[in-house]
C-alpha cells in the first residue's frame, strides 16, 4: 500500500521534529522518552511511544490528519443509511456509461454523413 503525498508529507514533518532523530547510543538510553534499537546491522535512538497518524474530519476545513502518540481512543460513529439499494445503482452506471456511448454514436454518424457527400460531389 503506498501512502499518499500529504500523509508522506505528515509523517515527515513530525519525523524531523524527533528529538531522538541522531543521537548516540549513550545519550539515548539516557534520554527520558528515547529507546536504542539495535538490530543486526544497525542500531540508532527511536521514540520509545509510536505516534499514530489517523483521518478525521473537520467541521472548518484543514488537513484532517491528527497525531495521537500512545493510545488509541476509540469514536463512536453512526452508520449512514443507503437509499435506493441495487437498482439505483444500476441506474447511475448506465447512466454514466450510456453518456459516451452516444457521443461516439453521434460522431460515426456525422462522419458518414461527411463522406456521402464527398461521394457524391465526385
Amino acid at each position: 500500500m503506498s501512502l499518499t503525498r500529504s500523509r508522506k508529507r505528515s509523517y515527515s514533518r513530525h519525523a524531523k521534529k524527533s528529538h531522538c532523530k541522531g543521537k548516540r547510543a549513550a545519550s539515548c538510553r539516557h534520554a527520558s522518552g528515547c529507546k536504542l534499537a539495535s538490530g543486526r546491522k544497525r542500531s540508532f535512538c527511536r521514540k520509545s511511544r509510536n505516534v499514530h497518524t489517523r483521518r478525521f474530519k473537520l467541521k472548518g476545513g484543514g488537513c484532517g490528519l491528527a497525531h495521537t502518540g500512545g493510545k488509541r481512543k476509540r469514536r463512536r460513529t453512526r452508520r449512514r443509511k443507503r437509499r435506493g439499494g441495487v437498482l439505483a445503482g444500476v441506474l447511475q452506471s448506465a447512466r454514466t456509461a450510456l453518456l459516451p456511448f452516444l457521443l461516439y454514436k453521434g460522431q460515426k454518424r456525422q462522419q458518414r454523413r461527411v463522406r456521402r457527400r464527398t461521394k457524391r460531389r465526385r
